[in-house]
């Protein structure tokens, strides 16, 4: 009778465990005057911001829920640093271990690549200036962009990138199945903007009052007027877009939305036909 109620016993703080999860914390940090990061992980919340340090540092959370603690070894961190590269895998056997990661990554603000692998990730950025490369299947991205390149790879997530900057970017995003929302607030001489979906929807902000040349698949090319005083929505479906930015004669963002079957919306302008 003791043994019942003490295996009863140990199954009931087994399960009330679980709702109280086992937190471990690392840090990493590279050397001064590294150029690269490369960061894998299988799924966790990443948050990555610029700082006036020559140095990446990264803080890393586990939050473990399972009673198990022999799981917290299931999940490893390996760095490396390699010719100003610094390299940050995680490892993690996500069929085994009910774990979420956090990590907090302040990098220099002209760090010239920041790349991202993932299955399943939030990421939030901001204030950093150079490349910006992640590859993910089921992430969401938010960005405060201000990176020379920014190339953004998912097959069913969700993009939420902001551009207000006065330097000139290139900026491929593919979001197969999910929604890309894009809001330009301003952008530098010569930038460049495509965004392509097959099933998802993308969603165009434009806070620019200039004239823009709209050239689209299903129509002859015509120049509108984008006033942001007077606002509108313009929507299509199966849509092919090309928008350059023409001031005085002079291209100076072109943006370029493909869109086989979803549905693609151009809001915040008031559109008047010049020809």
């Amino acid at each position: 009778m003791k043994k019942l109620f003490f295996i009863t016993f140990t199954v009931f703080c087994m399960i009330s465990c679980t709702t109280k999860p086992k937190i471990k914390k690392y840090t990493f940090k590279s050397t001064a005057n590294v150029a690269t990061l490369n960061l894998s992980l299988p799924t966790g919340e990443i948050d990555i911001c610029g700082w006036n340090n020559s140095f990446i540092e990264i803080n890393a959370t586990n939050h473990i829920y399972s009673p198990i603690f022999y799981e917290q070894n299931l999940i490893k961190f390996q760095t490396e640093e390699i010719s100003k590269t610094f390299n940050l895998t995680v490892d993690m056997m996500k069929s085994l271990v009910d774990a979420e990661i956090t990590l907090q990554i302040k990098v220099p603000f002209y760090l010239h690549s920041l790349n991202i692998s993932t299955d399943s990730a939030t990421c939030n950025i901001t204030d950093t200036f150079g490349n910006f490369n992640f590859n993910g299947e089921k992430s969401t991205v938010n960005g405060d962009f201000k990176n020379s390149i920014v190339k953004i790879n998912l097959i069913d997530g969700n993009i939420n990138a902001t551009f207000d900057i006065t330097l000139s970017t290139d900026v491929l995003l593919l979001n197969e199945q999910g929604d890309t929302n894009i809001n330009i607030i301003k952008t530098g001489e010569n930038s460049f903007i495509n965004a392509k979906t097959y099933n998802g929807n993308i969603n165009l902000v434009l806070n620019t009052a200039v004239p823009y040349l709209l050239v689209s698949s299903a129509s002859v090319p015509h120049i509108l007027n984008f006033l942001t005083s007077s606002p509108k929505i313009f929507e299509n479906n199966n849509y092919q877009l090309f928008i350059n930015n023409a001031s005085n004669d002079t291209f100076k963002t072109q943006i370029f939305l493909n869109n086989q079957s979803g549905k693609t919306k151009i809001s915040n302008a008031f559109f008047i036909d010049i020809n």
